[in-house]
């Protein structure tokens, strides 16, 4: 079964997509619309009360003509037949909030829109891309174009500046790309081409444990509450506004639409540009976490599993589900701007696979032992890092995986802290062993591939513990390269630094250690046999052992 626009337009009425339209009094859900029941890859009739599995390729409508992008249009040739596809857009929200002085660092040094399309096929494909319009003084037509990762996907540009982005999937796993057009206006303004295998999971409509939300924009507010064993479907062309708190196991968020934070994250980006003291937001609003907070977008309990949607502007935190345990995030993407805006904190024996992040804070929080975190793309904005070991925490926390990652930029330019790959920036006695990272890939340049302070020292979030013992940090870097170079400037925390060459560090005191073990790592080309093969040095304080394979 082949589903384009055309048919998804209509699909309240004939496959069993409802609107959904949340009361926020009740916090529930009521539908609209009939249906003749599910539906299948074959297009075959199912029964009312069984989840059904989707098409093997489905292009799905915009939820509304305001979210369509002002500077990219697409369609997707798929087995010789052409779909329009709706190329969505989000504004860099800082460009309202300058801080007192006028001067806005974060809209200067982050990408200033997000663009993106996401679809379904589990097929080659054909992507035809135009830009709309000359804006801002830019070409309107391609001339450039760069695709990453490489992996599955080439590209040509015809004629007419047209960009044709042929993709082979490869299910179950995704296909995620940034397309880069016309150099910097591609980093200024990336589009995202996000593609998904097909569904295996798309619940009943009818059944009393599913909150159904079909194409469309629809409002539920902060805190949409959702009880043990429910799923909350999205469906593709969905956008919701608001965010969702579980309570109890065994929750769903499933589908292909978006959750949307952007009427909650002004109130947030106000508080972080004035520290809390600016008139109207004096304090963090509406409190720090749920049941009072507006944040996180998804706070869950126990076995939960998110598994499809696009997740845009959040406030704070975007998957918050450490509160609990085995925890499976896929095939999930992440966009937003705020600080704090973290990507997934797993709880323990958490998976998270599949997926794509383009956060403003630490992408993993990785607070628990047994997480695998595999098959994911990122592209790391200003904040923070990829891998987040704690900002002064305590406890072991052991078995921790990071494997086959395509990092496809890092646009972080100074070094206040915890900002790099890999970081911690501080220890009440926090311990890790058998944390590994292998096969990463991080084109072209970063700022620290190791930023380390297994320091006793406070921040704002560390936990009070009067007599701190410092432990070990074990890790092993396998089969990682960084393209380009480590560079970028010091400031905060680091000012004590500025003047000196930006470089990785790894530092500790006390009982504290760090053990690193580099099998097959390389920086701008080179293998790293021994310290001097790094291309600026690398920075070491206290019990610090280094094993280079």
């Amino acid at each position: 079964m082949k589903i384009c626009n055309a048919m998804l337009r209509i699909l309240p009425v004939t496959i069993g997509f409802f609107g959904c339209h949340a009361d926020p009094a009740k916090n529930s859900a009521t539908f609209a619309g009939a249906s003749s029941g599910g539906w299948t890859t074959t297009g075959t009739k199912s029964s009312s009360t069984s989840a059904t599995a989707g098409p093997a390729f489905a292009v799905y409508p915009g939820p509304a003509e305001s979210y369509r992008s002002d500077r990219y249009s697409a369609k997707v040739v798929h087995q010789g037949e052409t779909c329009d596809a709706f190329v969505q857009m989000s504004r860099n929200a800082w460009k309202d909030y300058p801080d007192k002085t006028g001067h806005n660092f974060e809209l200067a040094s982050m990408s200033r829109e997000n663009h993106w399309l996401t679809f379904t096929s589990a097929d080659p494909v054909k992507v035809l891309i135009h830009l709309v319009t000359a804006r801002d003084s830019h070409e309107s037509k391609a001339v450039s174009v760069k695709v990453l990762p490489e992996t599955g996907a080439t590209t040509r540009i015809t004629e007419d500046g047209c960009v044709e982005l042929s993709i082979t999937p490869a299910p179950p796993a995704t296909s995620y790309y940034w397309v880069c057009i016309n150099h910097a206006d591609g980093e200024q303004y990336p589009l995202f081409v996000l593609v998904d295998p097909p569904e295996t999971d798309i619940p009943d409509p009818h059944d009393p444990a599913v909150r159904f939300f079909g194409p469309g924009v629809h409002d539920i507010g902060p805190h949409f509450h959702v009880l043990a064993g429910q799923t909350v479907y999205l469906a593709g062309g969905a956008l919701v506004r608001g965010t969702i708190d579980g309570d109890g196991p065994g929750i769903r968020i499933l589908g292909r639409g978006i959750l949307s934070g952007e009427d909650l994250q002004g109130d947030w980006l106000r508080f972080f540009r004035a520290d809390g003291q600016k008139e109207g937001c004096a304090a963090k609003p509406k409190g720090w976490l749920p049941p009072d907070g507006w944040t996180p977008m998804v706070w869950m309990p126990d076995g939960c599993v998110v598994d499809g949607p696009t997740f845009i502007d959040a406030p704070h935190w975007n998957l918050s589900l450490g509160k609990g345990s085995d925890s499976v995030v896929k095939h999930v993407k992440v966009l937003s701007w705020n600080y704090s805006t973290d990507g997934v904190k797993p709880g323990r024996r958490g998976l998270v696979e599949d997926c794509f992040f383009k956060v403003n804070d630490d992408v993993l929080l990785a607070y628990n032992s047994d997480i695998t975190m595999r098959h994911a793309v990122i592209w790391k904005q200003m904040n923070a890092s990829v891998v987040q070991l704690g900002y002064g925490y305590y406890g072991t926390r052991r078995n921790i995986t990071v494997r086959d990652i395509q990092i496809i930029r890092d646009e972080t330019q100074w070094q206040v802290a915890a900002r790099g790959i890999v970081t911690m920036a501080a220890s009440k006695g926090n311990t890790f062993a058998n944390l590994c990272l292998e096969n990463i890939t991080l084109h072209g340049d970063t700022l620290n591939l190791l930023a380390i302070d297994n320091l006793n020292r406070d921040t704002p979030w560390s936990v009070k513990i009067a007599d701190v013992t410092l432990g070990p940090v074990d890790l092993t870097l396998k089969n990682v390269t960084v393209t380009g170079v480590e560079r970028g400037q010091y400031g905060g925390w680091m000012a004590d630094h500025q003047g000196q060459t930006m470089r990785s560090r790894l530092r500790t005191e006390g009982s504290g250690s760090i053990c690193v073990v580099f099998d097959n790592v390389s920086i701008h080309g080179r293998k790293l046999t021994g310290v001097a093969d790094f291309s600026n040095g690398l920075e070491t304080a206290g019990d610090v052992k280094l094993d280079f394979k």
